[in-house]
């Protein structure tokens, strides 16, 4: 597994460690450890479960763990209510971006296109904004799984056209007078807001609805709590600052919306919002030595009132998934042998063993007396490797062994990406 250097903020690491564990047991039957006593997830998860894990146990990789929930998914009939809803070949594309495995995409892409079967415009009535900003992503997946693979141009013609069907369906939720996508018109005005609606910080929106997107989560009127994302916005009539079956802070939202801004080139609140997040959860298992399925938006408590079984197993999308994208900024694609630092984080941190396709990377960022700060990289292979400050970007073809540079003469021109 990568190991996390953070000496400035150690806190971070049971949980961390924690999340891995519970991702390998995957049949927690004990009543103590680092989980809360009363989940007790399914053996045989749900296949929506089982795709969400994925987005963090890629991190695995090579080990079998990395891809062990996905394979469970095939198991069901693709055309299943269960199978349809889940996240499949966006949770195929993500593992491919650390494994570099086109073998395994072109042997899923038929399995994925059947269960896609046509879905009319008509089908979006009454979905939420959650529903179609997963539906979005499946499709956009698709196409690129499609492209890799060299499916045909039939596919890429059914895949685009759904994808507009799904931008028609979540126009039709946007309130332009209040700046938020809501799941009925009613609630629009009523001014109703909830989670749902900033799901779609995932779609290829336009600046202006980002903006106003993130001006409502940054809000603390709205969602940016002492523990952000509420799933109700402190407006709501239905909020609860000490979290309720209803109003609560789950890992599965703060992964997605942290993975929304990284999409919208919007890293420095990710990174806020991961920190405020793994702060928030890191205290809580100081004190309570659990990770627990949901959080009370304005208490440094967990939310007693949820005793979900499953909701727990999701902790690795933020203690590990959040912890390495958004917070400390990292991110692989293997397809292209590269590694992207979103460097924001001052003093030392970095992280050892990152894996992805055939290759192992160590990275290391420290602040040296006058030299500066001095990357540390040692890897197996030759790869290119991507640092992004808030002031600058760096790019650097490193070769295989280990290497130190001064951040600030980091060969700017010899990689052509």
């Amino acid at each position: 597994m990568p190991r996390p250097i953070l000496p400035e903020r150690s806190e971070w690491l049971e949980p961390y460690w924690a999340a891995w564990m519970l991702a390998y047991s995957a049949q927690p039957a004990q009543t103590t450890g680092p989980f809360h006593p009363a989940s007790r997830p399914a053996a045989d998860p749900s296949p929506a479960l089982a795709c969400f894990m994925t987005f963090f146990m890629r991190y695995a990789w090579p080990h079998p763990l990395a891809w062990a929930m996905l394979d469970r998914c095939y198991k069901i009939e693709p055309t299943s209510a269960g199978a349809r809803a889940a996240p499949l070949a966006w949770a195929e594309w993500a593992l491919y971006q650390v494994s570099g495995d086109v073998t395994r995409l072109a042997d899923r892409y038929p399995l994925l296109c059947r269960r896609m079967q046509p879905v009319q415009p008509t089908t979006f009535s009454g979905w939420s904004p959650i529903a179609l900003a997963q539906w979005d992503k499946e499709l956009e997946s698709l196409l690129k799984i499609g492209r890799t693979v060299g499916a045909s141009e039939e596919d890429e013609r059914r895949f685009a056209a759904g994808i507009r069907d799904v931008v028609r369906a979540i126009d039709a939720l946007w309130d332009p007078h209040s700046g938020f996508f809501y799941r009925k018109q009613v609630h629009a005005q009523s001014g109703l807001m909830d989670i749902s609606g900033l799901w779609p910080l995932l779609m290829d929106l336009d600046a202006q609805r980002t903006d106003r997107l993130v001006k409502r989560l940054t809000s603390p009127n709205h969602f940016w709590r002492l523990h952000p994302v509420p799933s109700l916005a402190a407006s709501h009539p239905d909020f609860a600052a000490e979290g309720s079956r209803s109003c609560h802070v789950t890992f599965q939202n703060n992964w997605a919306i942290a993975e929304g801004l990284r999409r919208a080139e919007r890293h420095d609140v990710a990174h806020e919002l991961a920190i405020r997040h793994l702060d928030a959860v890191a205290a809580i298992f100081r004190e309570t030595e659990r990770l627990w399925p949901s959080y009370a938006p304005d208490r440094p408590t967990p939310n007693f009132a949820d005793d979900s079984a499953d909701a727990v197993m999701l902790a690795g999308l933020s203690c590990i998934g959040q912890l390495i994208e958004s917070a400390m900024g990292i991110g692989v694609e293997a397809s292209a042998n590269r590694v992207v630092w979103q460097l924001r984080e001052a003093g030392s941190l970095g992280i050892e063993k990152l894996r992805y396709g055939n290759n192992e990377v160590d990275l290391r960022v420290v602040d040296e007396e006058g030299q500066g700060r001095i990357v540390r990289v040692q890897c197996l292979h030759e790869f290119q490797l991507e640092i992004v400050t808030p002031s600058t970007t760096y790019l650097e073809l490193v070769p295989a062994g280990r290497h130190d540079y001064a951040l600030t003469h980091l060969d700017r021109t010899d990689v052509d990406l």
